[in-house]
């Protein structure tokens, strides 16, 4: 359904009976609020990137009032427009040291501080 939402209309919103319902704002178009069937409420702007159809989480009510998420929206809405939106970075998977890494990371360091361990320092465990 599509309303001109104010904080007064959001707050009163029943949550779904079964599956959840959007409503959508007059006032800026893609911005929309998704009612769960618990009575959570959470922002999305739907729009298109690169021809295809996004659904963007912008963040939980009451939380992210809805000047917020206008202001959020628009933001994004800017950013997609002069193509300077990413959206969600991928990042690298973290790296996982092999044993001989570790091997040789040991070797190359003799102590925590980088300085040469002498036999009479005691060894230090940060796993206690």
């Amino acid at each position: 359904m599509k309303k001109k939402l104010t904080p007064k209309l959001i707050e009163h919103l029943p949550p779904a009976s079964g599956k959840r319902y959007e409503v959508r704002d007059e006032l800026l178009t893609g911005l929309l609020l998704r009612v769960s069937a618990t009575g959570a409420k959470v922002w999305y702007l739907a729009t298109r990137i690169d021809g295809r159809s996004r659904r963007i989480k912008l963040g939980s009510w009451p939380i992210l009032s809805l000047k917020d998420a206008r202001e959020k929206a628009q933001m994004i809405l800017r950013d997609i427009q002069l193509g300077l939106f990413r959206g969600r970075q991928d990042e690298p998977a973290p790296k996982f040291l092999s044993l001989g890494d570790v091997t040789a990371l040991s070797s190359s360091k003799s102590s925590l501080n980088g300085t040469p361990r002498t036999g009479g320092e005691p060894r230090v465990c940060c796993c206690e």
